[in-house]
């Protein structure tokens, strides 16, 4: 269940996309250490009905965590994979409405593709899957203990990574300070997703 926050504090989104269990992490946009301050995951199953009404689920999730509210100022999605035909074409589906419900609003988004996110959170743009959780666990174990969570799948520790790099994104854009400094890589890979981001023009 996702933790209630305030609609005054401004947050930032990293969500990892999947019709079984899609993961997302919200942390302060106005802080300038990255500060969690929620991680779930929205899980489906066939149980619930056909696709779109797993999509439905998901999209219900996001909003009762605030993904789509003026307070959420950015968000970072991790990109489409190459994979089996029908699952990708599931994710085409579920992706284009999460980024059609933020274009709607006029809700900036970027979109970072998975070899980016994993070698943000680990070092390698290749790392298994099965290594992320515990990988990323240990990058962010001071966050994830000043906020009271642990990461409970791969799902939650790909949004972390997500919302890491939307968060740094975010606040280099706006030349907001940033702690601790970031390297020389990691401002090449923000000048680079700088060029992505999706700027909707606000509805009227």
């Amino acid at each position: 269940m996702a933790n209630p926050i305030p609609d005054s504090v401004k947050v930032i989104f990293g969500l990892d996309l999947s019709l079984t269990a899609t993961g997302y992490c919200v942390c302060a946009a106005d802080s300038p250490e990255f500060t969690i301050l929620d991680l779930q995951t929205v899980k489906t199953s066939p149980l619930d009905g056909g696709t779109f009404t797993r999509i439905q689920k998901i999209v219900h999730g996001l909003e009762n965590a605030g993904a789509f509210k003026p307070h959420t100022v950015f968000t970072a999605i991790e990109d489409l994979a190459f994979g089996f035909a029908g699952a990708f074409l599931i994710l085409c589906e579920l992706g284009g409405v999460i980024r059609y419900e933020h274009f709607r609003r006029g809700m900036d988004w970027v979109d970072i593709s998975p070899p980016t996110g994993k070698k943000h959170a680990t070092g390698k743009g290749n790392t298994q899957k099965n290594m992320i959780p515990m990988l990323v666990g240990q990058k962010y174990a001071t966050e994830l203990l000043q906020a009271g969570f642990q990461i409970k799948d791969d799902n939650q520790a790909d949004a972390i990574s997500m919302c890491h790099l939307g968060w740094l994104l975010y606040r280099h854009s706006h030349n907001l300070v940033i702690r601790p400094e970031v390297s020389k890589d990691t401002l090449s890979t923000l000048k680079k997703l700088s060029e992505k981001v999706v700027i909707p023009k606000k509805p009227v």
